[in-house]
């Protein structure tokens, strides 16, 4: 067996197991160092920073997935959730439908320019991050939008089953859903065979080119959605409410156990790595911890993630 065959068993075993570990051992710690870390109102407030930040991820996901990355869905969410906010007087809940059309297009155009263009995914969607703040900033003039709605608000903030918010459940169905697809469909195959293999799945006969442009649709959907229940949960759009967004959706996916460059990993994995950082970021705020030590420590937490699953083979994002 050759070193290089031998790396990638013992890495792929290593992600296999290492975030469930790693997960339990950042739950007993913080339980240990701070009091009010394992009770049932602070396990609450985990789940709803979880919620916005699981859906975002289990579709980003499937861009990663396919070796590509999406570095716009903070500024897909924002705008989206900026438009809704403005929609919502005229449409009410259906404002939440705008925001899902808004952020479909806009990972159509974030496809489109990376397959079309033959632009690397990581310098279109930079472009278009940029460009969605400008465009943020323009609709809003700097200020925020206030939203009353008190039917809008109910998408995040209310209780269909009691004790659990409806943020909770959306992120959940959003979730299983898109696991679902990753596992039980054709187009979840295919993701998983671009990723692994680009050049050989073109030459079985794949529609890469129409993969990757769905996979960037479905993550540019999904943020749009997000954006607009971040604005029900908040009742208020600002240009800055998805700046954190897009660090922590790739810290989830690679922490979960997902190559950063493709064809090792699955939906059902960002669970974990969504956990792993929620617990860290609640822990820290719990233990008082300054904002930018909080990035510094979960910045270094992917760098150690993306280091440990190096798989030997030299491969680069598309």
């Amino acid at each position: 067996m050759s070193t290089v065959t031998t790396s990638m068993f013992r890495n792929r075993s290593l992600v296999a197991y290492a975030p469930g570990i790693v997960l339990v051992g950042l739950y007993a710690a913080f339980s240990v160092m701070t009091p009010d870390f394992a009770t049932l109102g602070n396990l609450q407030n985990i789940v709803l920073y979880s919620a916005l930040l699981l859906m975002v991820a289990s579709s980003s996901a499937f861009v990663i997935l396919l070796g590509c990355i999406d570095l716009s869905v903070g500024a897909v969410a924002t705008l989206a959730g900026i438009i809704a906010a403005m929609l919502v007087p005229q449409l009410g809940v259906a404002a939440a439908l705008a925001a899902v059309a808004v952020g479909a297009i806009l990972g159509a155009v974030n496809g489109g320019v990376h397959v079309g263009l033959r632009i690397p995914s990581f310098l279109g969607t930079l472009g278009m991050m940029t460009s969605l703040g400008g465009v943020a900033l323009m609709l809003t003039n700097g200020s925020s939008i206030s939203v009353s709605d008190s039917h809008f608000q109910y998408l995040a903030r209310g209780q269909l089953i009691y004790g659990v918010p409806n943020l909770g459940l959306w992120a959940l169905a959003v979730f299983f859903v898109l696991g679902w697809v990753n596992t039980r469909t054709l187009f979840g195959r295919h993701v998983m065979a671009v990723g692994g293999a680009e050049r050989t799945a073109a030459l079985l006969g794949l529609q890469v080119g129409r993969c990757k442009i769905l996979a960037f649709t479905l993550s540019g959907a999904v943020a749009g959605f997000a954006g607009a229940l971040m604005t029900a949960r908040l009742g208020t759009a600002a240009v800055s409410m998805g700046d954190s967004l897009t660090l922590q959706v790739i810290a989830a996916i690679v922490l979960g156990g997902t190559f950063i460059t493709g064809g090792v990993g699955s939906i059902w994995r960002v669970f974990i790595g969504t956990l792993i950082i929620a617990i860290v970021a609640n822990g820290l705020d719990l233990m008082a911890v300054e904002p930018y030590l909080q990035t510094i420590i979960k910045g270094a937490m992917v760098l150690i993630a993306v280091m440990l699953m190096n798989d030997g083979r030299t491969r680069s994002l598309k």
